[in-house]
């Protein structure tokens, strides 16, 4: 079994902070929403996370009866920052030969 992103972690232990959820149905709930999002627990990083956060939770959160949805994400995105993860958009190597011309 793999082990689960720490963006992962971070917003499903938020999550179940800022909700009436447990952390069963926190985690299950963020794992439905990036199945959803074609993404998966284990290789989600921060900027996909965050995508998924603004565009896809929000439905979830209400479809499962979670009040101010959009207050819970955005501190939900606020947990993300607090972590300090490395947001640095990496290019691969095609990206960089690409832009080299080459």
């Amino acid at each position: 079994m793999s082990s689960d992103s720490p963006v992962f972690s971070v917003v499903t232990e938020a999550l179940e902070r800022e909700t009436t959820l447990d952390r069963v149905e926190s985690r299950g709930t963020v794992r439905l929403v990036l199945r959803d999002g074609g993404l998966d627990s284990q290789s989600v990083d921060v900027r996909q996370m965050k995508a998924v956060i603004r565009n896809l939770l929000p439905e979830a959160l209400r479809a499962r009866g979670i009040p101010n949805e959009g207050e819970v994400c955005a501190r939900l995105d606020y947990a993300i920052e607090c972590e300090g993860f490395d947001t640095v958009e990496r290019e691969s190597p095609e990206d960089v030969f690409a832009r080299l011309g080459r």
